[in-house]
């Protein structure tokens, strides 16, 4: 964890029809953090698969536990699913491969463009910050939609990184590979660390610009059919 051990919070769900992250994984993540000296909140449900309690709730469950279990005296505020938090701030993207380059460190999972979330109040005052991951084969621009009037709601600043598919990346086999993208001083958490140290530096000297460079229209980062499409689609292009 990027925190002090007396400030780990974790929220793990595990739907018991979920055939895309089984149960037993999520049993064994829940005993990884408790053997960590985390505090683990655990919730399971008999009915539900992958994705309907993901959409509509996860969100604010998981940012109040964590708030609640680090006694922040935080409060969120309720949220409808849609992309309204457009309007109310700025959803721009960064250049990922810039980025691990300033860190020195190769992450062959990135695709180019990671994206941010800035909401208009945090202008002028201090907000919370989320790293909001996506799942393997997600577009973290859709993903957005999870997460982007939550944020909106709540002041909160979201960085959503963009893997190729996984950001574990397909490392089966190799065991030096896999360790460093799970080690502390992994290429991978060196670059979701610098991440965290960039949007929560003191130094807000140079935001305006920042903001200014990362406009774009949402969701025309990366060309159509780069996730999800079948296969009359990939023909037509």
């Amino acid at each position: 964890s990027l925190l002090s051990s007396e400030t780990r919070a974790a929220y793990v769900f595990a739907g018991e029809q979920d055939e895309t992250v089984l149960p037993w994984a999520n049993a064994q993540m829940r005993q990884y953090y408790e053997e960590a000296g985390v505090q683990v909140k655990y919730e399971s449900d008999p009915e539900l698969g992958h994705y309907p309690y993901w959409e509509e709730t996860v969100a604010m469950d998981i940012g109040q536990y964590c708030y609640d279990t680090l006694e922040a005296g935080i409060t969120l505020n309720d949220y409808t699913l849609g992309t309204e938090f457009l309007t109310q701030g700025a959803f721009g993207k960064f250049d990922q491969f810039e980025f691990a380059n300033e860190l020195d460190v190769e992450v062959p999972e990135l695709r180019q463009w990671g994206f941010y979330y800035f909401p208009n109040a945090c202008q002028t005052k201090e907000c919370q910050f989320q790293l909001t991951i996506h799942g393997c084969g997600m577009s973290a621009e859709e993903f957005a939609v999870s997460f982007g009037n939550y944020a909106a709601a709540n002041d909160i600043i979201l960085v959503l990184p963009q893997a190729i598919n996984c950001f574990m990346g397909d490392v089966e086999g190799d065991e030096e590979a896999a360790w460093n993208q799970v080690a502390r001083d992994g290429s991978m958490m060196t670059f979701m660390k610098g991440i965290f140290d960039r949007a929560t530096s003191s130094d807000t000297s140079s935001q305006e610009s920042d903001l200014a460079s990362g406009e774009y229209v949402y969701n025309t980062a990366y060309p159509e059919c780069t996730w999800n499409c079948d296969e009359d689609d990939e023909e037509e292009l």
